[in-house]
C-alpha cells in the first residue's frame, strides 16, 4: 500500500508534493506570489513532517501488535472463582472488608449499606 492512499485512508487529500505541484493563475489585483509560495513551503514541510509521524506511527503500531500476538498464547488465563471458605485468600478479604468497615465508621460515624 502506497504511503498516499494511507493517507487517503485518514481523510488526507493532499499530499507534500501535490502542495508543492499546485499552480495558481495570477490576477491583476491577486495575492503576492512570493508571499503565497513561502506560506505553501510551510504548508509542505508540515505535510513532510506528518506523513512522517504517521509512517513511524504505522510502525509502531504493526509492531505492538505483532507482540500482542505472540504474547497472547502464552498467557495463563484468569481464574474468576470464589474464594474457598478458610483458605488464606477468603481469609484476606474478610480482613479487607473489616478495615472498610472501620474507616467507613470513623469518617462517617457508622457503616454505609
Amino acid at each position: 500500500m502506497s504511503n498516499q492512499s494511507n493517507l487517503k485512508e485518514y481523510g488526507i487529500l493532499l499530499s507534500a508534493i501535490e502542495v508543492h505541484g499546485k499552480e495558481f493563475s495570477s490576477r491583476m489585483r491577486g495575492y503576492d506570489a512570493d508571499e503565497v509560495n513561502h506560506f505553501l513551503d510551510q504548508i509542505i514541510k508540515d505535510y513532510q513532517a506528518f506523513e512522517h509521524v504517521i509512517a513511524d506511527l504505522e510502525k509502531e503500531n504493526k509492531e505492538l501488535k505483532h507482540k500482542l500476538n505472540q504474547s497472547a498464547p502464552s498467557a495463563a488465563p484468569v481464574s474468576l472463582s470464589a474464594a474457598v471458605p478458610g483458605s488464606g485468600q477468603s481469609q484476606q478479604l474478610e480482613d479487607l472488608l473489616n478495615r472498610v468497615r472501620d474507616l467507613e465508621f470513623h469518617c462517617w460515624g457508622r457503616t454505609k449499606g
